[in-house]
């Protein structure tokens, strides 16, 4: 763990905040960015300070949840994932 916080690469909330903006200029709309942010809600909002945040672990869960779900079509989730990746 390092001193400000842990060596866990994560995106933070601030950072889902840069993608949501990301996903926008790159057509989604707005009700597409909410299913976003509510499927990562509860990673984003767990646990203590050094916890919060997405991690592969959680990011590829999420991105399995979309498929199997089809919450969006397989290029969007592409590009989700692609923009989340960006950041951890």
């Amino acid at each position: 763990m390092g001193i400000f916080g842990s060596d866990k690469p994560n995106v933070s909330k601030r950072e889902f905040e840069k993608v949501c903006s990301s996903l926008y200029s790159k057509g989604f709309k707005s009700h597409e960015v909410d299913k976003v942010k509510q499927v990562l809600r509860g990673d984003l909002a767990e646990g203590g300070a050094y916890q919060q945040g997405i991690d592969k672990h959680e990011l590829a869960g999420a991105m399995d949840f979309m498929k199997k779900n089809r919450t969006f079509s397989e290029s969007k989730i592409k590009t989700i994932e692609e923009q989340l990746k960006k950041h951890l």
